[in-house]
């Protein structure tokens, strides 16, 4: 099955802030045959997001941030966690949501990058 296989009935934005919630209402084909009743399904939109894991050669280490996430700190309020031992302090790899600027940004950089590699490939391979 693919996403052809998905109809859509209706979408429409609930919230919109920082992040947005967006309500599918659709239904989507059976492995057994026909198509199933409509669902609804919220989802939360936060864009793409990219990460970097960053190396110091020199000292053979990776490197992270520790940073403060807010979902770390609202979970700290479920009987899951112990507040006396756990953070909203996070360490973590270098990541961000790209906007459409930024994506292009990135892509660019990679494409020049790559040609330089294939470049410097094809010198040596002479």
């Amino acid at each position: 099955m693919d996403a052809k296989d998905v109809e859509v009935v209706s979408k429409k934005t609930l919230f919109k802030g920082y992040f947005q919630v967006d309500e599918y209402i659709f239904k989507h084909r059976l492995f057994e045959g026909g198509w199933g009743g409509e669902i609804s399904r919220e989802v939360l939109e936060r864009g793409h997001a990219a990460c970097c894991l960053l190396y110091d050669p020199d000292l053979d280490q990776l490197v992270f941030l520790e940073q403060f996430r807010q979902g770390a700190f609202a979970a700290l309020d479920s009987r899951w966690y112990d507040i006396e031992k756990e953070s909203p302090w996070l360490i973590e790899v270098v990541a961000g949501i790209m906007d459409w600027l930024t994506r292009a940004k990135i892509f660019g950089c990679l494409r020049l990058m790559l040609m330089s590699l294939l470049e410097c490939s094809m010198m040596v391979n002479l």
